[in-house]
């Protein structure tokens, strides 16, 4: 028995979602998708609110292509903008990758010595 094209579709969308970022990808998502995301869709889809789909974590190919299309429509949810044609365009784009989400990089305690500026230090005073 033949696996069914949904099933085959399904198969690489899940598989595309949890494929590694290149850095390429990284990028455009940090420069393009995951500021969107944050400034129009954080407060009601994210941790502090209640709403069944949160973009404060990965999200399915599926759920991403959704948003292509929330983006677009003319009669939305009082709260969902329309968004403009370049922003749709990069979101479509993030789509046709796979909707590619990368782990949040590990945010460094700048507070460390290393991270400090490098400067002439006394020694002290010895007898």
């Amino acid at each position: 028995m033949r696996p069914s094209p949904t099933f085959l579709l399904l198969t690489a969308l899940l598989h595309t979602a949890q494929a590694e970022v290149s850095p390429e990808q990284r990028q455009f998502f940090e420069a393009k998708i995951r500021p969107v995301l944050v400034k129009q869709c954080y407060d009601c889809h994210s941790a502090k609110k209640t709403e069944k789909i949160r973009f404060d974590q990965p999200i399915t190919p599926v759920q991403a292509a959704g948003i292509v299309s929330i983006f677009r429509a003319v009669d939305t949810h009082p709260s969902h903008k329309l968004m403009p044609e370049p922003v749709i365009r990069d979101f479509e784009q993030w789509v046709k990758l796979g909707a590619l989400w990368p782990k949040a990089a590990p945010v460094a305690d700048e507070s460390l010595w290393a991270f400090q500026p490098i400067g002439k230090p006394q020694p002290p005073k010895v007898k």
